[in-house]
């Protein structure tokens, strides 16, 4: 039985894949700031980046190592960067056969976020030691920051809408990656390694046409107030400023909206063989109990 060992175990990308590749057969081994059972995990083993990796290869005989860790905090661009090549250099050490990194479609050189930075960093490390990146839009699933959104719209009465909601935002629907995920790891798919691929639908929607869609799907009557994103952008900052107040918004989201105005890469989502679907048609696949 093929062992696959995730990083960010209880996180919204990787506990998808996870459940996935159980269904196809597969051992799946988590890596998690706890070492607690996990849902979809057959074991799951501490750590967190920053900290030397666990040396699970001497335990696991394992085919491939999916990195979906990523620090949100102080220090953010230098322990995603250090940590995951760290963890990336023990498994090319232990021989690991196939590396695969999360990465973003936001990711750039000079982006004043730190996430988009690091994942422009780590795309180069992976591709250049043999591994596989997949720059990913934003999924489309029950949480993450599409479930964050989903929540906003349905409890707030008033949201505001970054830059007049014209931001446009690729997307990429959580089960056409698990099941590309599984595709390759069922296949012994080594065609890909070395590459970046580009995995989000063709075209962009706006933040304004997703957020009505949400509205419209959730049957809710949130108002969208247009607000200049360096307003918003001000208001989160303060609020992070106070120790222990919730933000299920981060400025680094907001940074991030504003340096993607234009989508940087082509999508290779139909070249993969997956057929592009309307934004209502894509929530609803991916969301359940719609």
């Amino acid at each position: 039985m093929k062992t696959v060992v995730i990083s960010g175990a209880s996180g919204f990308i990787a506990s998808n894949i996870a459940g996935e590749l159980k269904k196809a057969g597969l051992r799946t081994v988590g890596i998690s700031h706890s070492a607690s059972s996990l849902p979809y995990f057959d074991k799951v083993y501490s750590g967190r980046l920053g900290s030397p990796l666990p040396p699970i290869w001497k335990k696991e005989n394992i085919f491939s190592f999916i990195h979906c860790a990523h620090h949100f905090g102080e220090e953010e661009f230098s322990i995603n960067v250090t940590g995951t090549i760290s963890w990336s250099h023990e498994l090319l050490k232990a021989g690991v056969p196939l590396q695969i990194f999360m990465s973003s479609v936001s990711s750039q050189k000079d982006s004043p976020s730190s996430y988009a930075r690091a994942k422009y960093v780590l795309e180069r490390w992976f591709v250049s030691h043999g591994g596989l990146c997949l720059r990913l839009g934003l999924v489309i699933g029950n949480r993450g920051v599409f479930g964050r959104m989903i929540s906003l719209v349905k409890n707030y009465p008033i949201l505001p809408l970054l830059d007049k909601g014209k931001t446009n935002v690729c997307l990429t629907g959580m089960n056409f990656l698990s099941d590309f995920m599984r595709n390759i790891l069922t296949q012994d798919n080594f065609f890909y390694k070395g590459k970046a691929i580009n995995f989000f639908q063709p075209k962009t929607v706006t933040m304004k046409e997703l957020l009505n869609e949400i509205k419209k799907l959730f049957n809710t009557s949130c108002l969208l107030i247009p607000v200049p994103s360096y307003v918003l952008l001000f208001l989160i900052r303060m609020m992070e400023c106070i120790p222990f107040f919730p933000t299920k918004v981060s400025s680094n989201n907001i940074i991030g909206l504003r340096g993607n105005k234009e989508k940087n890469h082509k999508s290779e989502w139909e070249a993969l063989g997956y057929p592009e679907k309307n934004l209502k048609e894509l929530i609803q696949l991916n969301i359940s109990g719609l």
